[in-house]
Order: C-alpha cells, then structure tokens, then sequence
C-alpha cells in the first residue's frame, strides 16, 4: 500500500481532463476529490440529469503489489473512469428499463474495461 500524494492527486486530474478532451466529452460540470474510497484506486460519481461529475482518487493505493503506484498506472485509472462518464447515457437509459441495476453494472463495467484497452493502446499510445 502507499499513500497518493497531492502531486499523483494533480497529475490524476490532469489525465482524467486531457482524457475527457481526447473522448470530445464536454457539458459537463467536473469536480475532483482525493479521499479515502475503500479498495477501489478511483470512482467516478455521475449525476448525469444535472451533468455534473466528480471524480475521486483514493489516498492509499492498494494493492501496489499488483499495480504500482506510477504515472502510466494513474493514466490508466483516469481513463477508465472517463470511460465510465462516456457510457452515462447508456448507464442512465439502462438502470430504467428491464434489468437488475446489479445486472447493468456489471455489464457496464465490462464493457468499460474493454473500451479503456482500445482507448489505451488506440488512442493514447501510453501518453496524455
């Protein structure tokens, strides 16, 4: 485990806002936190009525073991929560219609996963 600082909470930011215009994902409010969010490395809080959303950073990144704490970890992180605002709509349209809202996260998370390998290896070639 380590602690992220506020140099990794800043550079976060900017890979999440450098994301966000490669994605051409714009109207939206953006906020950021740097806090204490469980076993997660990040979450995204999507209020996708208001177009508002907050990104947060946890403050010990665990497990290290399994990805270190660096900046092509934390350029990974940032767009798989950007992901996540990209497919609020479909998210948004989903949890309102004939299946478990558990149903729909986990397809929503697995289609995140696959398009943050695309974006990561199409898209970015590891650099924001």
């Amino acid at each position: 485990m380590a602690k992220t600082t506020k140099a990794h909470f800043e550079y976060f930011q900017k890979c999440v806002k450098a994301w966000m215009d490669k994605l051409h994902i714009a109207g939206w409010q953006v906020y950021f936190d740097h806090d204490d969010i469980g076993t997660t490395f990040a979450n995204v809080a999507i209020n996708y009525q208001g177009r508002v959303v907050t990104f947060t950073l946890c403050d010990d990144w665990k497990p290290t073991d399994i990805r270190p704490l660096n900046k092509t970890e934390l350029r990974k992180t940032a767009l798989h929560e950007v992901v996540h605002l990209l497919i609020a709509p479909v998210r948004c349209i989903g949890v309102e219609r004939f299946i478990t809202e558990d149903e729909f996260d986990t397809a929503v998370e697995d289609l995140t996963v696959r398009l943050q390998h695309i974006f990561w290896k199409e898209v970015s070639n590891g650099k924001t």
